[in-house]
């Protein structure tokens, strides 16, 4: 008895030093990321390597311009996110410290110029307009909704809260306006104006000039009707 005893203390300590080892190793196999607390910097500046540590980061809102030619990207905490542009070519980003904020979308303009970083926790947003060849803020836009960049990437199509009051309870105290911004001149123009019955939103913006938008009626929202503008300039 005493040696079957002896037998089982013996198979049970192997055991234990069997389950210390395979449990070292395993630890052993994990390793601390090492991107944490190291700045994000690169030595051979490329499309691929910047691409490959914004995502090596895990970076959610990585957005690229349509060429590829810079990069717009946030990184912080879900409600104070800062902003950030990156260039091929160059070893680390630029910051751009007067954009933090609830950062939700990325929006370049086609000829690669621009990006407006798209920020808020409601229908009514903060649109940041930067100029990406300069890392420059141009400007930071209340809108009401979504934004469309012209296909001459010189306007955005928006809309506009105004003072006309809805008749029917929403989030907003007005009724909202379809809005032409020019980039360079910050001049607003109103192209259909909302009523106590409906208001509008900005859908596409077509290579041919076309703006398509919405009419969206308060008391029934499923009741929308599509129209379409053709810019003239500002």
């Amino acid at each position: 008895m005493r040696k079957y005893c002896l037998k089982k203390k013996s198979w049970i300590f192997v055991c234990l030093i069997i389950f210390m080892i395979s449990g070292c190793t395993d630890a052993a196999k994990v390793k601390p990321k090492e991107s944490e607390g190291r700045p994000l910097k690169v030595v051979e500046s490329s499309f691929d390597s910047i691409d490959s540590l914004l995502k090596e980061r895990d970076i959610e809102l990585i957005s690229w311009s349509p060429d590829r030619s810079a990069v717009a990207f946030s990184s912080g905490k879900q409600m104070d996110q800062q902003l950030y542009l990156w260039q091929p070519g160059k070893t680390e980003p630029v910051e751009l410290a007067k954009v933090k904020d609830r950062i939700c979308e990325l929006i370049w303009s086609p000829d690669n110029r621009y990006v407006v970083a798209d920020a808020g926790t409601s229908i009514s947003r903060s649109s940041y307009v930067i100029d990406a060849t300069d890392s420059h803020l141009l400007d930071c836009i209340v809108n009401i909704g979504a934004v469309c960049w012209s296909p001459d990437s010189k306007c955005l199509a928006l809309g506009q809260e105004s003072d006309i009051k809805p008749e029917a309870a929403m989030e907003l105290n007005g009724t909202v306006d379809l809005v032409i911004y020019n980039i360079e001149t910050k001049e607003k123009k109103i192209i259909a104006k909302g009523t106590a019955n409906y208001y509008y939103f900005p859908v596409t913006w077509e290579e041919n000039g076309i703006l398509s938008y919405k009419k969206i009626f308060f008391k029934n929202p499923a009741n929308q009707e599509m129209t379409t503008y053709i810019k003239l300039d500002m």
